[in-house]
């Protein structure tokens, strides 16, 4: 399964290209590519005290076990693998961190007193999710940044530790 960008490159370079504070010059963008990184994508059930339930999806990154929520699945298609990956975090590892992703959620954002009775975790696929990387000449050799291919939102130094394991792949 497979997300489909809703950034097209041109305006990924516009973002890449911007300056991160006044004091640096706009980047030049010397290459950009669409990349695909893969994600383990789990749906939750989260029964209530209340009666009520809460769904909602978790995905964790196989390279570093990094986890998101994925707000919108209308834009998941089947699709053909864009690469073979070399899972470094196991499908139990995953589901693990995603069910303490979902509780932290539960317990630190804004729902403190919310008590409920069980959770059900079901891995839905594997999903590859997309990112615009853009390279950048620097005095002493290349850098990059990434930014989000659905979002539009540049990844932060935590996302782009991820990167580099998956580039030396």
């Amino acid at each position: 399964m497979k997300c489909i960008p809703q950034i097209k490159e041109s305006n990924a370079v516009e973002v890449l290209k911007k300056r991160e504070n006044i004091f640096q010059r706009e980047k030049n963008v010397r290459r950009s590519e669409l990349i695909y990184l893969p994600y383990y994508l789990f749906s939750f059930n989260i029964y209530l005290a209340d009666g009520k339930v809460e769904s909602s999806f978790v995905c964790v990154d196989l390279i570093g076990g990094e986890c998101a929520h994925l707000r919108d699945k209308t834009n998941i298609v089947q699709g053909n693998k864009t690469a073979e990956f070399n899972n470094v975090i196991t499908e139990n590892e995953a589901a693990e961190r995603a069910r303490k992703f979902i509780i932290n959620e539960i317990l630190h954002k804004k729902k403190k007193y919310l008590n409920f009775l069980t959770m059900e975790i079901k891995l839905e696929t594997v999903l590859e999710y997309p990112y615009w990387i853009g390279y950048f000449q620097k005095k002493n050799g290349i850098d990059f940044n990434v930014i989000d291919g659905i979002t539009g939102q540049k990844q932060g130094p935590k996302m782009k530790t991820i990167f580099i394991k998956f580039l030396m792949q």
